[in-house]
């Protein structure tokens, strides 16, 4: 029997259905665990698939009219051969079959995806209070409490005070929400018409309030204060002062106050109470169906709805049984019998039940709900996101976030724009304020996505130069209050745990805002950082705080709380000794020195793997020491990372993972039962993603050495002096200045001499170039002195300009004489009255002509004289020995 079926209007027969329901799970499976946890993300669209048949003589028209309402865009009306019309389904695709059997027919298998969420038809099915039975009891137990009083000996008198006091009350209330009954009751005929008006007139007053998305809490706060108001509605025609004449009769007027006992007071206010929960239950029950079709609410917002009406409940509670122990003590002095408690009973158990299944729903709701990351821009809180992820790094300046909006009707929300504020939370607690710094706006087929970017406090920091005009020394209270400030940056607190050194560092144009903060406040042993709620933090790390957490990875699985862990650990970064070597510039107070040095040892380090330093100037070996301190920190803050990746965003005590806790790791696989330091946290989920945090972890108590200490005492010159000088040294520390050396190998080839020195401390320099004067070469011998110039200030591109040997320097010269001279004593010397003295043990002359041109005479006074070839003289030769 074929099914009658139609989309858009457009009518098929339809052979068979099969409808698909899915939900979208995150499933999270711990190493060395049995099994996995899911989270539930929801359910999905419900997917539809039908086998629409067209036969008969002339079905190819009704076919192609088909084809085209399917290829029309967009969503459309699909009736159903059995759940009947569905408004909004979106086709996915559609096959459409010829077979040879049967002719004149043709088979269209068709798939859609209902484009709204689903309701009745597949809607869960839950448990929730009902508030009936309560309001039963409340009317019993007037009625039985209004037939005791009638007994009495001022039955009528007090009847007709608390009757008059009811209608007060309710009109008060009517006045208040402005309604008006649509009867009139006597409350003395009908006294238990006095709940049903008063739930009435609330219940009309929480109709009045849609409870959507947006007004949901602020909706529950006006009940709430409605209620409140209820409260002392009935004290306003009370007193509390006693009857002087206790046999007298109580006034009843609307009018004015009356005296009434303390037990009839209580008997109305609990009655208010009563129907006040009554329909607090009723909105909460309400509240929550909401929450769990649109969620809007956090669960710490949940929580607190839930714990006020419970409070309300557990005061109710305690009054009532207040009431039945008074009541059953007064009837056993007066008449030794025990009252009927069961109204009593009965009132308490059906507000126990109320308080149970109020916290069970709420409970049930934020169980089932996944953690959610709230992002509220420009006012306006959002929670649609697609995907997203938070970072946060203590070394990473201006920790950003990230995420993923798909977009409708091909619009933007207002005030989401660059630059506008933003604060992401979860629940109650903040994670991160900041700015909008990009938006990325994409459409494509199939895609319609809204990306956001942007970053806390600290980004106009990182992006903007420091205001200044001129080179300066500052210190760190001098950047903060003329550098960042400034900026808008006006929320910052010093956290240090001694008093902050006046260290000054020299601040350029064009530095950035940020690093001129990380440069005054690393030479004070700090850091900055910004917070959760946009605070600039300058400190540093507090090992002395406990773990937030311990996070466990065992074989048998047994606490296992741990998705991923990788430990890394690099022995490229790490050295056994750290030395820095250092000179430093004669001052108003010191004289200069070029042999500072400090060295540092890890003995952990089981290799000899040295590592040498060389800095430029320096006031003190203090400052000397707190750079090698600072370099071997850096080299074991660098030589172990441990990543974590653990469910959530929470530690188990509910607090956000962030940077700056320490956190204890037990893992038996990797050997590790140790504290260890959180320097980056990094938060990632979306729909159908788990919610989860990265950790990257780091030696605890490495990061940051202590801070450098001042402990100059200046008169106000000596300060000004002590200023000019640093103004000069801070202008050439950056650069490695001229030093001695001594030569201790030379290496003659090549084009230019090269020299191997041996410098500051012991710091050796290999290949520093030797140059000499045009016209001029010399081999200088091992243990001459130099002075060697870094080019540029950077010592791998050292020159030597100037050479001197003491040992073998010529004595005696006379005052502008100048001499060539060798270690062996070989020399030529220029001498005054322009002598030339050479002195050496072979004078060797070659050349094509040789004259000497002597205009008094020329001597020789040497044993032998003798010529290779011919001697020719123009002159007489003259001999003594024949």
């Amino acid at each position: 029997m074929l099914l009658p079926a139609s989309f858009r209007g457009i009518a098929f027969d339809c052979l068979y259905t099969r409808e698909v329901l899915a939900r979208d799970t995150v499933v999270y499976e711990y190493p060395w665990r049995d099994g996995a946890e899911v989270e539930d993300h929801g359910l999905k669209a419900l997917n539809l698939r039908l086998s629409a048949l067209f036969w008969g003589n002339g079905y190819q028209a009704r076919l192609k009219a088909f084809l085209a309402a399917l290829k029309a865009p967009g969503p459309g009306e699909l009736v159903h051969p059995v759940y009947g019309s569905l408004p909004r389904v979106q086709l996915l695709e559609a096959g459409v079959e010829h077979e040879v059997e049967p002719l004149n027919a043709v088979t269209v298998e068709l798939v859609f995806v209902e484009a709204s969420t689903e309701q009745a038809l597949f809607a869960p099915v839950s448990s929730v209070p009902r508030t009936g039975s309560l309001l039963d009891s409340v009317t019993a137990g007037l009625s039985d409490a209004l037939a005791t009083i009638q007994r009495g000996n001022e039955g009528i008198a007090r009847i007709s005070n608390l009757v008059a006091s009811a209608e007060y009350v309710v009109q008060a209330l009517a006045d208040e929400v402005q309604t008006s009954l649509g009867r009139v009751m006597n409350y003395l005929d009908m006294p238990t018409a006095f709940v049903s008006d008063l739930k009435g007139l609330l219940s009309a007053f929480s109709d009045r309030l849609n409870f959507s998305e947006v007004t949901r809490l602020s909706d529950w706060l006006a009940v709430r204060s409605q209620s409140e108001r209820l409260a002392g509605f009935a004290e306003r025609r009370m007193t509390a002062n006693a009857s002087h004449n206790p046999d007298g009769v109580f006034a009843s007027t609307l009018n004015r106050a009356s005296i009434m006992p303390q037990a009839d007071r209580e008997l109305i206010n609990q009655i208010v109470r009563l129907v006040t929960i009554a329909e607090w239950v009723d909105v909460a029950v309400d509240i929550f169906q909401a929450e769990a079709a649109t969620p809007t609410l956090s669960g710490s917002d949940i929580e607190r709805l839930c714990e006020e009406v419970r409070g309300l409940i557990v005061t109710a509670i305690v009054t009532q049984r207040t009431v039945m122990d008074t009541r059953q003590r007064t009837a056993h002095q007066t008449r030794d019998v025990t009252p009927d408690a069961r109204h009593d009973s009965q009132l308490i158990t059906a507000l126990q039940q109320l308080a149970y299944q109020l916290q069970s729903q709420a409970r049930t709701l934020i169980v089932r709900r996944p953690p959610r990351i709230l992002r509220q821009i420009g006012g306006v809180a959002h929670d649609d996101w697609l995907d997203i992820e938070v970072d946060a790094d203590l070394l990473t300046p201006a920790a950003g976030w990230a995420f993923t909006v798909g977009l409708s009707q091909a619009r933007l929300s207002p005030e989401v724009r660059v630059g506008t504020r933003a604060e992401l939370r979860t629940g109650d607690a903040l994670i991160m304020t900041g700015q909008v710094d990009e938006l990325r706006h994409e459409v494509a087929r199939g895609q319609h996505t809204l990306s956001v970017y942007g970053r806390d406090a600290a980004a106009v920091l990182v992006d903007c130069s420091a205001p200044l005009f001129s080179a300066r020394d500052m210190s760190l209270q001098e950047v903060v209050t003329q550098i960042v400030r400034p900026l808008g940056v006006t929320r910052i607190q010093l956290q240090a745990t001694s008093p902050l050194a006046a260290k000054k560092v020299s601040i350029d144009p064009g530095d950035t805002a940020w690093g001129a903060l990380c440069k005054a406040a690393e030479a004070s042993g700090l850091w900055p950082w910004v917070s959760a709620d946009g605070t600039l933090v300058v400190g540093g790390p507090d090992y002395s705080t406990a773990p937030v957490d311990t996070l466990i990875l065992r074989r048998d699985g047994q606490g296992n709380n741990l998705l991923r862990l990788a430990v890394s650990e690099n022995i490229s970064s790490r050295y056994s000794e750290v030395t820095v070597l250092a000179q430093g510039h004669g001052s108003a107070q010191a004289d200069g020195r070029h042999d500072r040095r400090s060295q540092v040892k890890d003995k952990t380090v089981p290799l000899y793997r040295p590592l040498v330093a060389v800095v430029g100037d320096t006031d003190s070996d203090e400052e000397v020491h707190f750079r090698a301190r600072k370099l071997m920190a850096d080299a074991r803050l660098n030589g172990l990372l441990i990543t974590a990746v653990v469910r959530g965003l929470h530690t188990a005590a509910g607090q956000l993972w962030a940077p700056g806790q320490r956190v204890r790791i037990k893992s038996e696989p990797h050997g590790l039962d140790d504290i260890f330091y959180l320097m980056h946290r990094r938060f990632s989920g979306g729909r159908g993603q788990p919610l989860q945090t990265l950790l990257t972890l780091r030696e605890d108590g490495v990061w940051l050495p202590d801070s450098l200490s001042n402990n100059k005492r200046l008169s106000k010159m000596a300060d000004l002096i002590t200023h000019i000088d640093q103004r000069i040294r801070r202008a050439l520390g950056g650069l490695r200045l001229a030093y001695c050396a001594v030569l201790s190998r030379v290496t003659p080839t090549g084009g230019v001499q090269t020299a191997q020195v041996s410098g500051l401390a012991g710091e050796i320099t290999p290949d520093v170039e030797l140059f000499q004067h045009y016209g001029l070469t010399s081999v200088l011998p091992a243990g001459t002195m130099a002075v060697v110039l870094p080019v540029g200030g950077r010592t791998r591109h050292s020159i030597v300009i100037a050479t001197e040997h003491s040992t073998y320097q010529l004595q005696g010269l006379a005052n502008g004489e100048v001499a060539l001279y060798t270690d062996e004593g070989a020399s030529i010397t220029l001498k005054r009255h322009k002598i030339i003295a050479v002195e050496c043990d072979d004078y060797q002359v070659t050349c094509k002509r040789f004259q000497v041109n002597a205009e008094e005479r020329a001597g020789f006074e040497i044993p032998m004289l003798s010529a290779s070839q011919a001697l020719t003289a123009e002159g007489h030769i003259r001999g003594h020995g024949g």
